[in-house]
């Protein structure tokens, strides 16, 4: 009996120990170049479905990440816009891609999501005076290695919206520019290559729940602590 009691004290205490909880927030951001002309243009991102009037592939861009801690994602805010300046649907498709990394490029999709994204216009354009909008998604829990690089690409694929979309970019980093800060790939079935323009990482944020290394190993810890103490002390598991 008393050991069942202790079992339900270590259960109530562990909120208490900080390194036993897990830690909700931004797991990974870049922030949006907003206001700032022609650098604000954003790279072409479409998916399969989106196929522009010309009939010709379509490019896609992925981004590279990689986190301190292993993680589970659960939404994600990114930002972009449209060359003809449309204004994007109300919910409009975005195909979210996941891949591991080979020959530092994007490799095998490790998990992919179609989602149907809430939009708000930021109020800034750039520089030909297309608006800027933030979109936003719940995602299936997703998740992710710490320590291993992957790569994160965001295809606008609604019907609805056959222009091309663009996918806007981070704040600039201090010169000089450096290149390949992304990869690209026109459809599918080609290979991605190495960004080679002058550009920025691209801006999004990834939310979710960070899982701290240590955490198993110090709940544990504890438990086995409680266990010892409880045998040393002449209990028994059962009466």
């Amino acid at each position: 009996m008393r050991f069942i009691v202790f079992l339900w004290i270590a259960f109530l205490s562990l909120p208490y120990f900080s390194p036993c909880q897990l830690r909700a927030g931004v797991l990974f951001s870049n922030s949006p170049l907003l206001g700032d002309g022609m650098r604000g243009t954003g790279l072409g991102s479409n998916g399969p479905e989106n196929v522009p009037a010309s009939g010709s592939q379509n490019q896609q861009i992925a981004e590279r990440i990689l986190l301190a801690n292993d993680a589970v994602a659960t939404s994600l805010v990114w930002y972009g816009n449209y060359i003809d300046k449309s204004i994007p649907p109300q919910s409009t498709k975005f195909v979210i891609r996941i891949y591991d990394e080979a020959n530092k490029l994007p490799n095998a999709i490790i998990d992919q999501q179609i989602v149907a994204a809430a939009s708000a216009n930021t109020g800034f354009s750039d520089g030909l005076s297309r608006p800027i909008y933030l979109f936003s998604a719940q995602l299936a829990q997703v998740s992710f290695s710490g320590r291993s690089p992957i790569w994160i690409s965001i295809l606008e694929d609604d019907v609805a919206t056959p222009i091309a979309w663009g996918w806007q970019g981070e704040l600039p980093p201090a010169p000089p520019l450096d290149k390949g800060r992304y990869a690209a790939r026109f459809g599918d079935s080609e290979v991605w290559y190495t960004g080679s323009l002058p550009s920025y990482h691209r801006a999004f944020t990834i939310y979710g729940i960070v899982v701290p290394e240590a955490s198993a190993l110090t709940c544990s810890y504890w438990l086995v602590c409680g266990v010892l103490i409880f045998s040393l002390r002449g209990g028994k598991l059962h009466k």
